[in-house]
């Protein structure tokens, strides 16, 4: 299972829904780094 896909396309569905522009860089890069550490 690939998380950072899977999260991925949860971000860009909800990004297409809300078009919250500034929200999600941050929410994407955050749970990269969890996914790194």
């Amino acid at each position: 299972m690939d998380v950072c896909k899977l999260l991925g396309k949860f971000t860009f569905r909800l990004f297409e829904l809300t078009k919250h522009v500034n929200a999600y860089p941050y929410l994407f890069s955050c749970l990269i780094e969890l996914d790194d550490s």
